[in-house]
């Protein structure tokens, strides 16, 4: 069941398969990306339903499933009057325009946690915050008058924290509308699938558009070369004035020998120490080509945005064993068995382990056969003496 609100969040109709009279879904399209939490809803219903003129531009529809329910506003309608009577209607995100007509003044947060600055960047946008993970602080600064939604685009960022909209009710209407914040949305599942196995059909594309193997940092008045002791996790880089490097990136991907630059913007760093992490961190993303792998939904079946699942690619030599994140998840509610999803973000994982591990439980099958003819002649052993026990 989805509702549906007038542009003044009155509810006005409802939107159900199930009961009798009620204006049905014909066919629905659904897209969720991690990136900025902005998912897009796209349906169809009969266009001479009474419940179709309720569907109005500006106006919202809320749609429920499992996960909670996501407010959506309209933005477009189609209509075909002719053998078949269908309106079409295209939605975006409903906190987007409500986060896009908010500017922010110049304001400087000054070792401020998330929670504390994105709570200040929703003040009077009719979006409040709902959960925030544990936060470190930092300064951020904002000089350029952006609207909420970019200023907010900037705080997770500089958090990497990810976004999601939703909204809670009472009866049918509305009482809050909230921004969840997550460290990471999803769960880490135990599923394996296999590329050219058990993912048929499977699109893998490679991209190095974005792939450096050194990345300079730049902060006003900051340099990496006057940094403290860093995270110990980057000492497999390498440090120069302005920037961090990785050696293993310039062997397998340098040019003829030398590195390839990116540029990082770092908006949050408040010592050259913090300048020098966040670019460690940035020159981690793109130190590899990216991959993405398009799967069917058929065969990954229940899989939510943001978790992570194996890929194992066979045509690799050796063969490549990833975690990889739903990055987008496109779905149907009326037709659940089609849509697709775009895995990315990968960590190669190391091969030995996984090796090591099937040679055990191979090791242990083959201990199996080798106790089960045992028992088997120990059986066969029994049975004869038994039998010449009765014949004396």
């Amino acid at each position: 069941m989805w509702f549906v609100l007038d542009a003044k969040y009155k509810p006005v109709g409802i939107l159900d398969n199930t009961i009798p009279n009620g204006c049905p879904i014909l066919n629905d399209n659904r897209k969720e990306q991690i990136l900025n939490g902005y998912n897009t809803l796209t349906f169809d219903v009969p266009a001479n339903h009474k419940t179709a003129n309720l569907l109005e531009t500006e106006g919202f529809v809320v749609f429920t499933d499992d996960n909670g329910s996501e407010l959506y506003r309209i933005k477009r309608t189609r209509e075909i009057h002719g053998e078949q009577m269908i309106k079409t209607v295209e939605c975006e995100p409903g906190a987007t325009a409500d986060l896009l007509t908010q500017r922010i003044r110049p304001v400087e947060f000054t070792s401020q946690t998330l929670t504390q600055v994105v709570g200040t960047l929703l003040a009077n946008t009719g979006w409040e915050l709902g959960e925030s993970y544990y936060d470190d602080v930092v300064t951020i600064e904002y000089q350029d008058y952006p609207t909420s939604l970019d200023a907010i685009h900037q705080a997770i960022e500089a958090f990497d924290a990810e976004i999601e909209f939703k909204v809670e009710f009472n009866g049918t209407r509305i009482v809050r509308k909230v921004v969840n914040l997550y460290q990471q949305r999803g769960r880490k599942t135990n599923q394996i699938f296999e590329y050219g196995h058990n993912l048929q059909g499977v699109e893998r594309s490679e991209d190095t558009k974005l792939l450096f193997t050194a990345m300079i940092g730049i902060k006003d008045g900051m340099m990496i070369k006057d940094k403290a002791v860093g995270d110990p996790k980057w000492d497999k880089f390498e440090t120069g004035d302005d920037f961090v490097a990785d050696p293993e990136a310039l062997e397998l991907y340098g040019n003829n020998g030398r590195h390839i630059f990116g540029i990082y913007q770092d908006n949050s760093a408040s010592s050259p120490t913090e300048l020098y992490n966040n670019t460690c961190a940035q020159l981690e993303k793109h130190n590899k080509p990216q991959y993405k792998y398009e799967v069917d939904i058929a065969f990954l079946g229940n899989v939510s945005i943001g978790d992570t699942i194996m890929i194992k690619d066979r045509t690799f030599e050796p063969e490549l064993y990833l975690n990889a994140r739903v990055l987008e998840k496109t779905s149907s509610t009326i037709e659940p068995e089609k849509g697709s999803v775009v895995l990315g973000e990968y960590t190669q994982l190391r091969v030995d382990p996984i090796v090591a591990a099937k040679r055990i439980q191979q090791s242990v099958t083959m201990k199996q056969n080798e106790w089960t003819k045992a028992k088997e002649m120990s059986d066969q052993l029994d049975t004869r003496v038994g039998n010449a026990e009765e014949k004396d």
